[in-house]
């Protein structure tokens, strides 16, 4: 599947992908260039919808606005085993979904390889989990780099949700992003990484996660996967994330400030 320099707006079904969908085995391959998807409404996938499989999806300076899903991937739902997904130079702004407003990865997807790049992501809604993305770990790798993951709202995680699968791995990176403005009404105004069984890692450097609201941290991490972050900046002062920055099993942080380095182990014992 290829698109370019193509306008998708304003369709609407009751079954997966709003304007582009791709169902059954087999493999996929799909590149979105240049192309806006607008304004588009499905059960899921209200933009895209890639379901099982395998294969490649690249979305390049591309811009995913307005859609709606009424269960999974407001923008984008990615159901796709061996897949690498590729957004890049892209905007994922103001879609709806319950699960994953922005972007969702299920966690039934094995072995999915996501790289994201200056990419915004930004005031996606989430009723459940995933306001800006959610990725569904299951021997996983994430990077997010240069994003702007800003003014997202869900129950839980805010702005990013990792949900793992028992017995699996996953890598999260997260590098020179800004996670800012987002709210969760229960836990992870920013990021909320829940194992469930799950053993991994998350990578921070450089950038900032500052004013995220939430009723624990902007930053949660559940027991299981470690953390490794430096140079990160958490805003000014005390209370810029609200009520705390950080939270494991073992501390709650609110006094973390600019260019603070913490490292977690997988039983959430942190030191700074």
């Amino acid at each position: 599947v290829w698109l370019e320099d193509c306008i998708l707006s304003g369709n609407e079904t009751t079954a997966p992908g709003g304007a582009i969908a791709t169902t059954g085995g087999g493999r996929v391959d799909m590149e979105v260039r240049g192309s806006l998807l607008a304004g588009n409404r499905a059960e899921q996938g209200g933009a895209v919808y890639v379901g099982s499989g395998s294969g490649t999806i690249t979305i390049d300076g591309s811009e995913l606005t307005d859609n709606v899903a009424t269960s999974l991937g407001g923008g984008l739902a990615s159901l796709v085993d061996d897949g690498v997904i590729t957004v890049s130079d892209s905007t994922l702004s103001g879609n709806r979904a319950r699960d994953g407003g922005g972007l969702f990865i299920s966690e039934r997807a094995e072995r999915t390889e996501l790289t994201m790049s200056d990419t915004v992501v930004s005031d996606n809604v989430a009723s459940q989990q995933g306001g800006g993305l959610y990725l569904g770990a299951s021997d996983s790798r994430f990077s997010l780099s240069g994003l702007q993951v800003e003014g997202n709202i869900a129950g839980d995680g805010g702005g990013v949700h990792l949900m793992g699968e028992d017995g699996t791995t996953a890598m999260l990176s997260i590098e020179e992003t800004t996670i800012r403005g987002n709210q969760a009404s229960r836990s992870g105004g920013g990021v909320q990484v829940l194992a469930k069984g799950l053993a991994g890692s998350v990578q921070l450097a450089g950038g900032s996660i500052d004013g995220n609201q939430a009723a624990d941290a902007a930053f949660v991490l559940d027991l299981g996967v470690s953390l490794d972050s430096a140079g990160v900046d958490w805003g000014e002062g005390k209370r810029d994330n609200a009520p705390a920055d950080l939270a494991t099993a073992t501390v709650t942080w609110d006094d973390l400030g600019a260019g603070e380095s913490v490292a977690c182990d997988a039983a959430g014992v942190c030191v700074r």
